[in-house]
């Protein structure tokens, strides 16, 4: 399709992301995207900003919102894309370039504020992708020496000072694990894969007297901080394992909001009839779901969310516990080191030499893939273990007092969605529901 020509009253969607924190927020990055549709003259409706929270755009993780956008483009309802900066919307360069040729493709033109360039003319189609290569680059650099951040140490393996971090020790100069606080890392990630909230493992430990480096109290702040961090990984906790858990964080981080707090399963709840989403809609003081396409699909409130508290309480996963890594053979550990070392030292030289990106790259993809091959076989020379079910069954019958934010996590650990048949259609309202759960999830009722 040829490109429909942009000009006053053309309609603009705007696409804004935050994954770290110290980013422009997604109302500043509105707030200048919406200036630059002004300059232009471009309409922008409230449906057409799109937007993602804490997604990375180089994590491989879907997101919603620009997968919205996406289909926006295809159904041809937007004659232009605007981001905040071209990193915003892929640090990929092959992602970026396949939308900006699907916005071609539509007609659309795609727009970057940071950059002060769109896709309308070639010029603007060779910067778009040139400056998602950099972003790429980039990335993948700071990766790298996130990767490291702390547990980097000198040419001769010394520890570069600071507070020593939550499960580590310093002997001689350098970090070495510190077993009992390494268990407690180990203990919080397994909890974490079952199910259990962060403040609620934070209570639990502060109960047994459990005291942060700093000698305070745990919170879920904190104790989020220790298991997010990247130090430990390889020493205390697995790749995969550090993987695992930070998929778990991000989705819980997700489940915490304020929607939580009236209505537990707004997002879950499905009709049975259409298949459409339930809302939160109360009547003469009575919270209920309801369809707004069939009249008769309506459910009390607190007799679906108690069912599903209920059934996800004697609900647990077969899924494998964490590795122990104190297990792992001395020599992959140093192996491990020496490898993430070299990556060090040349993203140092490459950058003092000031090599062009696509030399950066090809001498950093072999050092990479050489970590990555240690990394796979520290995973394979190791037993992980099936979690303690029966621990954590009593501890799912009785629960600690939770509230509604660690409610809705747990829920978003195990249901995939819940069905709601019409009124009539069962003998009470707990059979008219159907829970899916989620793949892994193994009932004991």
């Amino acid at each position: 399709m040829s490109q429909r020509k942009t000009g006053p009253g053309s309609r603009a969607a705007i696409y804004t992301r935050v994954s770290t924190r110290g980013q422009e927020t997604i109302p500043e990055q509105e707030e200048r995207c919406r200036a630059y549709a002004t300059m232009k003259g471009w309409d922008v409706t409230d449906s057409n900003v799109y937007s993602d929270h804490g997604i990375s755009a180089w994590s491989g993780k879907e997101r919603p919102g620009w997968t919205a956008l996406e289909r926006a483009v295809t159904r041809g309802e937007v004659d232009a894309v605007i981001v905040f900066a071209v990193s915003r919307a892929a640090r990929n360069v092959g992602k970026l370039h396949a939308f900006v040729e699907l916005c071609k493709d539509n007609g659309a033109v795609f727009a970057s504020v940071s950059e002060g360039s769109d896709t309308s003319t070639a010029t603007g189609r060779m910067m778009a992708t040139i400056i998602g290569s950099l972003a790429e680059l980039e990335s993948e650099l700071k990766s790298e020496f996130v990767k490291l951040g702390l547990k980097r140490v000198s040419d001769e393996g010394k520890w570069s000072g600071g507070r020593v971090p939550f499960g580590f020790r310093q002997e001689d100069g350098q970090l070495v694990p510190d077993e009992t606080e390494a268990v407690l890392i180990r203990e919080a990630a397994n909890r974490v894969l079952a199910g259990e909230g962060l403040k609620t493992i934070a209570r639990d430990w502060t109960r047994r007297g459990l005291k942060t480096k700093r000698g305070s109290d745990w919170s879920g702040t904190s104790l989020r901080d220790v298991l997010a961090a990247d130090w430990h990984e390889g020493k205390i906790l697995t790749h995969a394992d550090r993987e695992r858990v930070l998929a778990v964080l991000e989705t819980n981080r997700d489940a915490a909001t304020p929607r939580g707090d009236k209505y537990l399963l707004t997002g879950f709840l499905q009709c049975g009839v259409c298949g459409k989403p339930m809302v939160g809609q109360p009547r003469q003081g009575t919270r209920r779901y309801r369809c707004k396409h069939a009249h008769r699909t309506v459910i009390p409130a607190d007799v679906v969310e108690q069912l599903v508290l209920r059934r996800c309480a004697v609900a647990t996963r077969e899924i494998e516990g964490i590795a122990d890594t104190s297990k792992i053979e001395a020599e992959l550990l140093k192996r491990l080191s020496e490898a993430e070392q070299a990556i060090q030292v040349w993203a140092r030289d490459a950058a003092e030499a000031g090599l062009p990106p696509s030399a950066i790259r090809s001498g950093h993809e072999p050092l990479a893939a050489r970590r990555d091959a240690i990394h796979q076989q520290m995973e394979d020379s190791i037993e992980r273990p099936l979690m303690d079910f029966a621990k954590l069954r009593e501890l799912a019958l009785n629960p600690p007092k939770s509230n509604p934010v660690e409610d809705r996590a747990w829920v978003e650990g195990l249901v995939e969605s819940v069905k709601v048949a019409p009124q009539g259609s069962a003998s009470d309202d707990e059979n008219r529901v159907e829970i899916v759960w989620r793949e892994g999830v193994e009932l004991h009722l």
